[in-house]
């Protein structure tokens, strides 16, 4: 450091921070107390007690808003031993030294507890407060597919005086053994019981499971199949698994994700490399354009331009060049994550690079062949269009049975349309997902009702033709 930097950090040392230049010792010592954590000085005058919270009850109060803190910002409950958030809440008076920081058990056990039941109580009250005398209930099961065991989830819909919906997620319960109907149905009560709803008159929505209508069954609750679920059944189901050149794809792109999944870095960069590549062809195709406005040529053979164009107009439909997707998995309750990973793996900047990495470990037999890349391609453009009917069908903020026969309709003209191109293998889809149309999506009383209550759907042919 040369005479006037050091000049300067002295001055700045001396004028900001009151450190005065003894001896190159002391001045060093004291730069190494400045970087070191010094609670504030308390305010309070000699004699009274210290303002830190760590005081006695205080120190509950913090272990319990720490829990609360930790929940709603789905942190790990360890962070209670990160080293940056010891010296915070020591520099601002929160704590005094680090042994009075909670231990990750008093958070995580004693802690958390007490949250839950203050939790607990609260949601009783609003909703004995709040909820009339009828209310929606869902549930759906689970499994933990590492620790192997099941769960079963209930929630709570209901609207209040001022016709505000509120949605509560009650609980979720371990099932132990066989997830019969039976014990569903036992679970569901307790359930009730727990939360005061046994006066009230529940309308559950479930899926379409065999141990869930018998748990319904058993209840007895009024029940209304989930309009998601149906879907999923009608695509996965009776769609995709009733057409075996479909259904053997989706399994082959399966075992794909699953043999690169651990090789993605290799693959996003030879995916950089790809788009990288076909930038630098449309900035080919461009110049030679415009050499050709200014000096056109008449060539009678095919030009590179053609196929870059092609490639352009196949990049507009599957895959942004500004943006090339990581290979996503997909589950096996939820169609439209089968989609997600269709799109992922069809991005045309991603076609080479996977085929390459299958090469490269020996997995030639999953390689993907362009007549199966064309296969693919039809079954995205052909899912694409439930995916808004998705979206709509799964939100929690507003009612959608009043769209259900708008739905159906949707659905019914999806399947019904035919275009010049269309192939046999989707032809054949279509015509399979049509004639289960009716199972899945059936016209209930429920489903007309809500219809007529909603103004823009009272003229809908197919309530006449169901009041007739």
């Amino acid at each position: 450091m040369d005479a006037g930097g050091y000049g300067n950090l002295i001055k700045h040392l001396r004028d900001f921070h009151n450190l005065k230049e003894e001896s190159s010792g002391k001045a060093t010592r004291n730069i190494e107390q400045f970087f070191q954590i010094q609670p504030r000085r308390s305010q309070t005058t000699v004699g009274t007690p210290s303002s830190s919270l760590i005081k006695n009850k205080d120190s509950w109060l913090l272990a319990r808003d720490m829990a609360l803190w930790f929940c709603k910002s789905l942190m790990p409950f360890d962070s209670v031993s990160d080293e940056g958030m010891n010296d915070f809440f020591q520099k601002y008076d929160i704590i005094s030294c680090k042994e009075d920081m909670p231990s990750r058990d008093t958070v995580s056990r004693t802690a958390l507890d007490d949250v839950y039941e203050s939790m607990l109580e609260n949601v009783k009250v609003q909703i004995k407060t709040d909820a009339a005398g009828h209310a929606a209930i869902t549930f759906d099961l689970w499994t933990d597919q590492y620790r192997h065991l099941s769960y079963i989830t209930f929630t709570l819909h209901y609207l209040t005086a001022d016709f505000e919906l509120k949605s509560f997620t009650l609980c979720t319960k371990l099932i132990e053994g066989k997830k019969t109907g039976a014990k569903i149905q036992e679970t569901l009560n307790e359930t009730k019981e727990c939360f005061d709803l046994q006066e009230k008159v529940l309308h559950s929505v479930t899926d379409a499971g065999s141990n869930v209508k018998r748990a319904i069954s058993l209840a007895p609750l009024d029940s209304h199949l989930c309009l998601g679920h149906a879907l999923h059944n009608l695509v996965t189901v009776d769609g995709i698994g009733s057409v075996p050149e479909l259904a053997d794809l989706i399994k082959k792109c399966k075992k794909i994700v699953k043999t690169v999944r651990y090789r993605l870095p290799d693959l996003e960069r030879e995916a950089e490399k790809e788009q990288i590549q076909f930038l630098q062809s449309l900035e080919r195709v461009s110049e030679h354009l415009e050499m050709d406005e200014n000096e056109p040529i008449i060539d009678d053979e095919v030009s590179d331009s053609h196929s870059v164009s092609g490639l352009q107009t196949n990049s507009d439909e599957f895959g942004s060049i500004n943006h090339v997707p990581s290979i996503k998995t997909s589950s096996p309750t939820r169609w439209h994550s089968m989609l997600a990973m269709l799109e992922s793996l069809a991005h045309f900047c991603n076609r080479n690079p996977v085929n390459n990495l299958l090469a490269q470990v020996n997995q030639h037999d999953l390689k993907i062949y362009q007549q199966e890349w064309n296969l693919l391609e039809d079954l995205i453009r052909f899912l694409r269009k439930f995916r808004e009917v998705v979206e709509m069908l799964s939100t929690q903020k507003t009612a959608s049975l009043n769209l259900a026969l708008v739905f159906r309709l949707e659905i019914r003209d999806i399947l019904n349309s035919l275009s010049d191109e269309e192939t046999l293998i989707m032809l054949s889809l279509k015509n399979k997902m049509l004639a289960k149309l009716d199972k899945r999506f059936p016209i209930t009383d429920k489903i007309v009702v809500s219809a007529l209550l909603d103004p823009r759907f009272i003229s809908l042919s197919q309530i006449d033709s169901y009041l007739e």
